[in-house]
């Protein structure tokens, strides 16, 4: 799209528009050649006069409501052109954009990019700038605005090897639609006589970067299911459940319940009731009662 600054001369306006349309780039709005009353494949003219207003201000040229009108009685479609363009395809200062249907040899049309374009017969593709239309309730919008009857009952897949489409049938190889038979659908067996209808669409792109790192802080809850892996420091507090194996290190404190199994060494102080089994040694203080049964070996001293 060509966006320009109004203060930029004529001159420099017309130099920039003759190189933008020499390289052949696929701008959105352009002013054909002085003369020339007929917009380009994939371009369409514009009949809106808030259109060609808000499209001469994009392109630098000045526009006059007060010249809009029907000023021809010849049945010409009333367009947005812009007057007085030179033969060098430059602006004038007396170049002034209107819609009416009184232009002339020194008047050029202003056309846009075609949102909707039929391609080429026989070409299983789209313009570049343009995508397939797959969805069949697009494909009957957009043959609508192209003014070509859809068929919905032709929609299928007959040729299953071929991606199905919207295009039009029975197109003649000078691109002309037989105006009895041709229709749209979207379908696969698009064969010689079909040409794909196309929409316009502008490139997007979304970013599927990864995160550099961890983030900064700490989430505000834990996370839904539990890590892959070990975390490589331990927890600022107690999990909310055991965990689903045993940790690599024992706990810098006693735990509030006893172990599943025996521990590998004595416990730092006595446990709060009788073990299960005799301890393997002599207790430094009696017992609270006497054992149900004789000890193996004598008691220390006199009980």
């Amino acid at each position: 799209m060509l966006d320009l600054d109004r203060k930029h001369s004529f001159v420099r306006l017309s130099l920039l528009y003759i190189a933008i349309a020499a390289v052949g780039a696929q701008q959105t709005f352009f002013w054909t050649n002085a003369g020339v009353h007929h917009c380009p494949a994939n371009y369409d003219p514009i009949r809106s006069a808030l259109a060609c207003s808000l499209v001469a201000d994009i392109l630098g040229a000045r526009y006059n409501r007060g010249l809009n009108g029907i000023a021809a009685v010849d049945g010409t479609t009333a367009y947005c052109y812009i007057s007085k363009i030179g033969t060098d395809g430059m602006l004038r200062p007396r170049s002034v954009a209107r819609v009416n249907n009184n232009y002339g040899a020194t008047d050029a049309l202003v056309c846009r990019r075609a949102r909707i374009v039929r391609h080429l017969v026989a070409v299983d593709g789209c313009p570049r700038g343009y995508a397939q239309i797959r969805d069949p309730q697009r494909c009957a919008v957009a043959s609508a605005t192209l003014g070509i009857r859809h068929d919905a009952a032709r929609n299928g897949d007959g040729d299953p090897l071929q991606e199905a489409v919207c295009f039009v049938s029975f197109v003649n190889g000078r691109n002309e639609l037989n105006l009895g038979r041709s229709t749209t659908q979207v379908n696969s067996n698009h064969y010689g006589r079909a040409a794909w209808i196309c929409e316009w669409r502008r490139a997007t792109t979304r970013s599927t970067v990864a995160t550099p790192g961890p983030t900064p802080a700490p989430t505000d809850g834990p996370t839904a299911d539990p890590t892959a892996t070990p975390t490589t420091a331990p927890t600022a507090g107690p999990t909310a459940g055991l965990t689903a194996s045993p940790t690599a290190t024992p706990t810098a404190a006693p735990t509030v319940l006893p172990t599943a199994g025996p521990t590998d060494g004595p416990t730092a102080s006595p446990t709060a009731a009788p073990t299960a089994l005799p301890t393997a040694g002599p207790t430094d203080d009696p017992t609270a009662s006497p054992t149900a049964a004789p000890t193996a070996l004598p008691t220390a001293g006199p009980t």
